[in-house]
């Protein structure tokens, strides 16, 4: 047997080797000539100018190999003859280094940052061999990039030299480079095939260094001064429960784990439930140790979107706050006061959102076994046994509530106020909205029955601060009280990902397009989920009975449903897809729907925060949506609003132009459904036509309507939109809107018995 070429070129001999030749040398002497041929084959590799062959393999190449051109020659003639003989030499030896059996092995070329990696796989045998760049002005800068931008890794360019040299250093030691820190231009990479494993581990370990490395601002490689790699800190993006890692801009951010400040369980909770690494924005300015120790000195108010962790924000310091109070208590001291006084209390504008409140609530205290927390809402029937449970003192030590349950329980429970005297935290959750649902009256009176804003800390949270914001804060903070702001002015309110487009409609042509446009995207979207926003409950509901009787399935969602209806279909609408909502604003806000593809708004919003807070509810978590608002042409001002504050983000359509016989048909679809529903549920209509009357009552200044033309308008709603030919309203109503006597107005006569 001949000695393998893999020997001869390293300069060693395999074990077969050596006995073959003590028995055989004879043998191996008259095939000398074939010996030659085979090493006539072998060429160095040289690594800028010096040889990577051992001394040894270099002299017996000396020694053998002939000119130039006959090594050529040979080459080119051997590897026809001999190629199966190749194949079949044991390769039990070192790693070939050299290329002269590359035409026989599978390769498979890899282009990265302009860098080609040849692939070579054999039985028994794998190598990974960079080839040169062709580029003769390479200075490494781009060898070191390939090695950075793996596909799990930030993409970097132009790293220093420093960071370089780092790298390969480390690389080097790890996996064993030929030339030291001259692989900062070119690695050979030789692993065995028996461990293939060590090519994953080879791209992971690279990835975590490189992550380590990423400058904060302009992402490139730093070096630390004494040459280590500084590390760049994570942060995981809390929102509409999706997460991803982002780097660089939020590299500044605490962990949660470095707050010696908060309680071991609650961290606990916040790393195996939420599984949340880094603080948000908001929570970083929020979770102090100052708004904690010194929480009777110090109110805020915080400005920051829906979506930024706000929750969590408020949540976190006020139970700390709760834990270090208990903390000063003992024994029967503790026993009464945990039992008798309510120490947090959060008020919500929505039911949805005080629920979705009290599930954050519940997993931030499932390693804190004796606190408690309970929620109360409106629309439900069990507030008799709520004051049963207060009256008993039954007092949870966290209370989360919307404004109406929780002044009914002053009023009317007995008791319940004196389980406030010593409330530690008032919390209002989306002030702005709380203002738009007229609770503030509510709000001044239960001021009155909690302790002084002296001996209590309050928080205001809100995306927007409006007048009547500033107002109400005036009476709940402190004088001094410290605003947060963390929605920069320049960001873009809406999602980038997010379509937004404008349809004029006319009144008699609203319901066919609004059908058109439904029954299309139904068609064309595999995964339909369709949220349709309108002004008031009253029309939401009517809607939502018209498109029944169209037979297109959907569900209605307002504030005059019960609240065993709003948390099925919330949930329904949360989990499932193929569904459409016919909502009122209940649902613009603080509820996450996941995977909506379509938001459309029938009619002029209540304010453009309002239709920012619509259209907010598709295209999340980096998923598209497209949002359209069908106006009719005396509602063209607030198109004009849209296209200054959106600009080119917004688009106009035109008209849709529906085929004279399909208008035809839908006409008289529309009808017959507008017919069957006044049928069924005959003050349908009247309500929502009165619920127009309230709503566009408030716009007439800037719609420059008096009150005939108001009514008129309402008249010609009634008709094309609703089915009413004569329209009435209550004489009641028509007082309280202050249209009593208008011409066109119809009283209701009222029935007697």
């Amino acid at each position: 047997k001949t000695m393998t070429p893999s020997s001869l070129l390293l300069g060693k001999k395999s074990s077969a080797s050596q006995k073959s030749l003590s028995k055989k040398r004879k043998h191996a002497s008259e095939h000398a000539s074939s010996s030659e041929d085979v090493l006539s084959r072998v060429k160095p590799i040289s690594f800028f100018g010096a040889s990577a062959l051992p001394s040894l393999a270099k002299s017996k190449i000396a020694s053998k190999k002939s000119s130039k051109r006959n090594q050529k020659e040979n080459v080119t003639r051997s590897r026809q003859e001999n190629k199966d003989e190749i194949k079949a030499a044991p390769s039990s030896s070192a790693l070939l280094l050299g290329s002269a059996n590359e035409p026989y092995r599978k390769k498979r070329r890899i282009e990265v940052d302009g860098l080609e990696h040849q692939k070579q796989s054999s039985q028994g045998e794998a190598s990974f061999v960079q080839k040169e760049q062709r580029n003769p002005h390479l200075d490494g800068s781009d060898m070191g990039a390939s090695f950075l931008n793996t596909p799990s890794a930030p993409r970097v360019s132009n790293p220093t030299p420093d960071a370089l040299s780092s790298i390969c250093s480390k690389f080097n030691s790890i996996h064993g480079c030929m030339k030291g820190d001259n692989c900062a231009k070119r690695h050979v990479i030789v692993l065995s095939q028996r461990k293939k494993a060590l090519v994953r581990n080879l791209s992971n370990h690279l990835t975590k260094m490189v992550a380590k490395s990423v400058e904060q601002d302009s992402g490139a490689v730093a070096a630390g001064s004494s040459g280590t790699i500084a590390p760049v800190s994570f942060w995981t993006t809390q929102q509409d429960g999706a997460t991803a890692e982002k780097a660089v801009a939020n590299a500044s951010l605490p962990r949660f784990s470095d707050a010696p400040f908060i309680d071991t369980n609650t961290k606990k909770a916040i790393k195996m439930l939420f599984k949340y690494k880094h603080m948000t924005l908001v929570q970083s300015k929020t979770i102090t140790p100052s708004h904690i120790e010194n929480y009777l000195d110090q109110d805020y108010m915080v400005k920051a979107k829906t979506g930024s962790g706000k929750t969590l924000s408020f949540l976190i310091p006020s139970l700390q706050i709760l834990l270090d109070t208990r903390a000063e208590l003992s024994g029967t001291i503790y026993e009464q006061e945990k039992m008798k006084q309510i120490s947090v209390v959060v008020l919500s504008p929505t039911r949805e959102l005080v629920i979705q409140t009290e599930k954050e609530a519940q997993k931030l205290l499932a390693f804190h076994p004796d606190i408690k927390c309970k929620s109360i809402i409106g629309g439900t029937k069990n507030i008799q046994s709520e004051r049963s449970n207060f009256e008993n003192h039954f007092i949870p030590d966290i209370l989360i509530a919307t404004p109406g349950r929780f002044h009914d329980h002053l009023m009317n429970t007995n008791g319940f106020p004196k389980h406030l005297k010593k409330l530690k935290v008032l919390i209002m959750d989306e002030a702005d909205q709380l203002m738009d649902q007229g609770f503030k009256d509510s709000l001044l009176e239960i001021f009155q029955f909690l302790p002084s804003r002296l001996k209590r800390q309050t928080l205001m949270l809100s995306a927007t601060i409006p007048p009547a914001v500033k107002s109400i804060a005036r009476q709940a903070l402190k004088p001094k009280y410290e605003f947060i702001n963390c929605v920069d002015e320049q960001d873009v309110e809406t999602n980038a990902t997010l379509t937004q487009q404008y349809m004029p409609v006319t009144l008699s042509t609203m319901l066919p397009v609004l059908y058109t446009l439904l029954d299309h995207h139904i068609k064309s979207t595999p995964k339909y989920k369709v949220i349709v926003f309108l002004p008031t409950a009253n029309q939401a509901e009517f809607f939502s009975l018209l498109f029944q009787s169209l037979k297109m399935q959907n569900y209605a969602m307002h504030s005059k449903k019960e609240q065993s209806y709003r948390r099925r279909i919330s949930d329904l609408f949360r989990s499932e897809s193929h569904l459409i909502m016919f909502s009122s604003d209940v649902s613009a806000r603080g509820v996450d729907y996941p995977d909506v593809t379509l938001i459309l708004q029938l009619g002029l919003p209540s304010s453009m925060d309002q239709y920012v807070h619509r259209i907010g509810r598709t295209a999340r978590a980096g998923k598209c949506g497209t949002g359209i608002i069908l106006l009719c042409q005396y509602e063209t001002f607030f198109w004009e609003e849209l296209r200054k504050k959106f600009k080119k983000e917004i688009q106009a359509l035109s008209q849709l132009e529906i085929p004279l016989a399909t208008k035809t048909a839908l006409n008289k679809m529309v009808e017959k459904g507008l017919f069957s529903v006044n049928q069924k549920v005959s003050d349908a209509g009247s309500r929502a036509y009165v619920s127009f009357l309230g709503f566009y009552r408030q716009f007439a200044r800037r719609l420059q309507w008096n009150n005939e033309q108001l009514v008129n308008a309402g008249n010609q709603y009634a008709k094309y939109c609703l089915g009413l030919e004569e329209p009435t309203i209550p004489q009641r109503a028509a007082v309280n809107l202050k249209l009593d006597g208008v011409r066109g107005l119809r009283i209701m006569e009222e029935r007697t018995a």
